[in-house]
C-alpha cells in the first residue's frame, strides 16, 4: 500500500464471506486510500489463512461501492471521518467473457435464454432456436411481421413450449419437440388492432398478457385442450369466456382465440413493456411517459407513476420488487412502485450516450443488472455503483435492441447488426 504523509482515518473491515475474515480490530489508513490499495491492505492480511494468490474485493461504504479516495467518498455522503468507518468487502463481480456471435438475417429484436437453450426473434419475421454452444438448431417461420418479444412458458421435459409477439398483431404459442427437433404452432392469440411490443408470461406459466401500439393490454391462457365458449378450470380467477376456432395453415393445426380473457386499458400511447410484478398484479410501462400498476384479477389501475420521457423497456425483480425502466434521455431508472417514503425513484444509472433501449435484471444476484443501448454498448451494472457500470460488454456494430440474463450462466444481447452476442457470465458471491 502506497505511503501517505496526510490525514489518517481509522476504519474496520467486515465481510459476509468467512473464508475472507481479517481480525476484527481498527485499521488507521490514510484517508486518500482507493479501492487499489484497501485490495493490497486485505490480501496482506489474508496471506496466513487464504492460499492460491491475491483476490480481488469491492468495497461498500454506507451501502455505495468505492469508486474515490474514501475521504471524498464520506465527503459527499457528509459522514464524519472522526468516528470508525465501516468498511464492507465482497469479492469482485469477475468479468463476462464474449462466447459467441450467433448471426442472423436482420435485425435481432427479441431474445431469452432458457437452460441450454436460446430463443431469438428478429425483424425478418423469423424465431431461431440455438443451443448453448452457438448451434443453430431451428429457424421458424410464421409470424409476417417483425418479432419483437420471445418468453420460455414451460421447457420442463421432452416438449417445451414458447410465445412470441409480433408487429403482425398477433402472439403465437408453439410447441418444440427436443427429440425430433421439430415446433408447430398450437394458438394464435388474435384481437390487438395494432402491432405488438411486447409479452409477460405469469409465474405459474398459466397466462400471457401481450401489449404494443393498440395501447391495450390483453391476457390470454396458455392452457391447451380449450372448447367452444369454454374456459379452462385452471381460469378460476377470470370469468370471461374464450371463444375458440381452428383452422389449418401450411400442415400446422392453429387455435385463434377470437378474444382475450381481460382487456387493461388506461394507457394513451403504445405500451412498451409489460410485468407480472406479484401474484395478480401486472406492471407496465409506456411510451405515454407512465408506469402502471394493475390489478389483474379486478383489471383495474392500482397505481400510477409518472416519468418524464418515454418508456422504451421496464424490467420488474422479485428478488428487489422493484423495477428498472430505459428512457430517451439516456438514463436507467430504478423504481420502487411501493415506496410511501420520499421518491419513487430510487436511484438512477447514467453512463450511456444515447437512447437505453433495454434493461433486464439477473435472475438470481439481487445487485445486478444489464442495460443495452442506441450507442451500440451492452452495460452490467451493481445497483450499489449508480455512477458507473462494471463493465462494458462491447461488440455490437448497431444499435442494441433487447438484452437478457434469465440463464445466470449467460448474457445475451440482439442488435440491429443483425447478431445476437453471447457472453459468459462466471457464478460470482451474490453479496
Amino acid at each position: 500500500m502506497a505511503e501517505s504523509s496526510g490525514a489518517q482515518l481509522q476504519i474496520k473491515l467486515v465481510t459476509k464471506q468467512s473464508i475472507y475474515a481479517v481480525p476484527d480490530i481498527p485499521y488507521s489508513v490514510p484517508s486518500e486510500i482507493v479501492c487499489a490499495e484497501l485490495n493490497t491492505l486485505v490480501n496482506e492480511l489474508l496471506k496466513e489463512t487464504v492460499s492460491g494468490g491475491s483476490v480481488e474485493f469491492d468495497f461498500l461504504v454506507h451501502g455505495e461501492l468505492l469508486r474515490t479516495p474514501l475521504v471524498d467518498h464520506l465527503s459527499e455522503r457528509q459522514v464524519s471521518t472522526e468516528e470508525v468507518v465501516l468498511i464492507e468487502y465482497v469479492e469482485r463481480f469477475p468479468a463476462p467473457e464474449p462466447t459467441d456471435c450467433l448471426e442472423h438475417d436482420d435485425w435481432v429484436s427479441a431474445a431469452q435464454s432458457c437452460g441450454k437453450w436460446i430463443l431469438s426473434g428478429s425483424y425478418d419475421s423469423t424465431l431461431h432456436l440455438w443451443n448453448r454452444k452457438g448451434e443453430h438448431l431451428l429457424t421458424i417461420p410464421g409470424h409476417t411481421g417483425a418479432v419483437k418479444q420471445v418468453s420460455w412458458v414451460d421447457i420442463g421435459g421432452e416438449i417445451c413450449s414458447f410465445v412470441s409477439a409480433s408487429q403482425d398483431q398477433t402472439a403465437m404459442i408453439w410447441q418444440w419437440n427436443q427429440t425430433s427437433n421439430s415446433v408447430e404452432c398450437v394458438h394464435v392469440l388474435r384481437g390487438h388492432e395494432r402491432g405488438l411490443e411486447c409479452l409477460a408470461v405469469d409465474p405459474t406459466h398459466t397466462y400471457i398478457a401481450t401489449a404494443g401500439w393498440d395501447k391495450v393490454i390483453k391476457l390470454w391462457s396458455t392452457i391447451d385442450g380449450l372448447t367452444d365458449g369454454e374456459s379452462s378450470p385452471k381460469k378460476s380467477k377470470f370469468d370471461t369466456k374464450v371463444a375458440t376456432n381452428f383452422y389449418a395453415y401450411e400442415n400446422y393445426l392453429y387455435v385463434i382465440l377470437q378474444s382475450s380473457l381481460m382487456n387493461f386499458e388506461g394507457h394513451k400511447e403504445a405500451v412498451s413493456a409489460v410485468q407480472w410484478s406479484e401474484d395478480g398484479e401486472m406492471i407496465s410501462a409506456s411510451w405515454d411517459h407512465t408506469i402502471k400498476v394493475w390489478d389483474a384479477e379486478l383489471g383495474g389501475i392500482k397505481s400510477e407513476i409518472v416519468g418524464n420521457k418515454s418508456f422504451f423497456d421496464l424490467h420488474w425483480s422479485p428478488l428487489t420488487r422493484t423495477a428498472l425502466t430505459a428512457s430517451a434521455d439516456r438514463h436507467v431508472r430504478l423504481y420502487d412502485p411501493r415506496s410511501t417514503e420520499g421518491a419513487l425513484v430510487k436511484c438512477t444509472f447514467t453512463s450511456h450516450t444515447e437512447w437505453v433501449q433495454t434493461v433486464r435484471w439477473s435472475s438470481n444476484l439481487e445487485y445486478h443488472f444489464i442495460s443495452g443501448s442506441y450507442d451500440k454498448q451492452v452495460k452490467l451494472w451493481d445497483t450499489r455503483s449508480p455512477k458507473a457500470p462494471l463493465f462494458d460488454l462491447s461488440g455490437h456494430q448497431d444499435k442494441v435492441l433487447c438484452c437478457d440474463w434469465s440463464n445466470p450462466e449467460y448474457i445475451i444481447s440482439g442488435g440491429a447488426d443483425s447478431s445476437l452476442r453471447v457472453f459468459k457470465s462466471k457464478i460470482a458471491f451474490a453479496a
